[in-house]
Order: structure tokens, then C-alpha cells, then sequence
């Protein structure tokens, strides 16, 4: 199992500037993080216990392209 946390970010101005090449953009963290737990599977499943929800899904190629279902 691989777990890992990052801080939240808030845009202060400038999101839009920083999709050009050179451009720049303010940008703070914030006391909020996200956590991610990853475990060996064959499945897909991404859970979000404070809201609820549960999602399972597989990767399939088609044509190489990559489908979910």
C-alpha cells in the first residue's frame, strides 16, 4: 500500500495566465490536504467516504484507446 498527502492550493490570481508558455500565476496552500491510499488490485475504485461515494471501474483499450466502463 503506497499512502500519500498533498496540501490544498488556492489560485489567487492568474489561473487562466498559466496555460500560455511564460505566463504566471499567484498561487497559495492552504490547511486543507487530499490523501490517497493506493493498494495492489485488479479493480479500480476510487471511495470518498465524506461524501459518500463509491465508484468502481476497469480500463479496457479499444482501437488503442483507452475506455472505461
Amino acid at each position: 500500500m503506497i499512502n500519500y498527502k498533498a496540501p490544498g492550493k488556492v489560485l489567487i490570481a492568474g489561473e487562466w495566465n498559466i496555460l500560455e508558455k511564460g505566463h504566471h500565476c499567484i498561487v497559495a496552500s492552504i490547511d486543507r490536504f487530499v490523501e490517497a491510499r493506493v493498494y495492489d488490485s485488479k479493480k479500480y475504485k476510487i471511495i470518498i467516504p465524506e461524501k459518500s461515494i463509491e465508484v468502481e471501474f476497469e480500463f479496457y483499450s479499444e482501437d488503442n484507446i483507452i475506455l472505461t466502463t
